[in-house]
């Protein structure tokens, strides 16, 4: 006889659905949030409550991991998220990147990467009429590069993949320096087979940015996507780079194998 028990949420309620990168597997997932009560089951009946209700942040449909916090702190967090929204909203408006928190006059903070991470959560929480209101408030000025990113951002999180593909496209057209909208185009790019798009593109961050971690991140893709293509002299560019930019790779037998095999390739070994 199998006797089948264990734990899990039941009693789910305030569901939210949405897809993205999940931060655990790193893979393209949809993600469920929810409240619930963990109980421990019997047979799939749930018999004695675990825990009080808690808020289920975005379980990933792969590695069914999510983040659990408790319903106020829960409410707390989007409270915050949509006050400051306002703020990087107006500061925006006002012609302004960077804004500051509320409560806190350390930093100001970049309004576009922080209306990104907001909507992220917001979409987790319910709330994706919030973000679409806040999207209509950057239609002008400084907010356009903003509300392309967001609506780039909201279409992923809709799985429409070439329409936020396109909408990088519009932001990389309104603020060429910025390398964030190349960046998230070639994650897109690479997870819909687009592989010369997305070298295209990531070459593009490694020559916008001068933040050695976002660097080495994304020549560690690029190269991959450069041997997938056969840009074999490319890819050995790409390695040198990555050597350049992390030193300690040199000591690494599985990356250096890589770059003396690319190298042969490209005829100069």
């Amino acid at each position: 006889m199998i006797i089948i028990w264990g734990s899990r949420p039941y009693f789910r309620k305030n569901k939210a659905y949405q897809k993205g990168f999940c931060a655990n597997c790193g893979r393209f997932a949809g993600f469920s949030s929810y409240d619930a009560i963990t109980f421990f089951y019997l047979y799939y009946i749930p018999l004695i409550p675990l825990s009080k209700r808690k808020r289920f942040h975005k379980m990933c449909s792969l590695c069914s991991v999510a983040q659990e916090l408790d319903l106020e702190s829960f409410e707390g967090i989007i409270q915050n998220l949509k006050a400051n929204s306002a703020e990087a909203v107006l500061a925006l408006s006002d012609g302004e990147k960077t804004f500051l928190l509320e409560g806190d006059d350390s930093e100001p903070i970049d309004a576009a990467t922080y209306l990104l991470g907001a909507a992220d959560w917001l979409y987790a929480s319910g709330n994706k009429d919030f973000c679409v209101s806040i999207v209509g408030q950057l239609a002008e000025g400084s907010g356009r590069f903003t509300q392309s990113m967001l609506l780039a951002y909201m279409r992923t999180m809709d799985g429409k993949l070439q329409e936020a593909i396109d909408h990088y496209n519009t932001a990389t057209q309104i603020d060429n320096t910025r390398y964030e909208p190349y960046q998230y185009k070639g994650t897109l790019e690479a997870e819909t087979k687009q592989l010369e798009a997305a070298i295209a593109s990531y070459q593009q961050v490694m020559k916008k940015t001068t933040d050695g971690s976002v660097q080495l991140t994304i020549g560690l893709n690029l190269v991959e996507f450069q041997k997938q293509c056969k840009q074999f002299v490319e890819a050995s560019a790409t390695y040198d780079r990555l050597l350049e930019l992390h030193p300690p790779l040199a000591n690494d037998k599985s990356f250096m194998k890589g770059v003396a095999k690319v190298k042969k390739k490209a005829g100069l070994a």
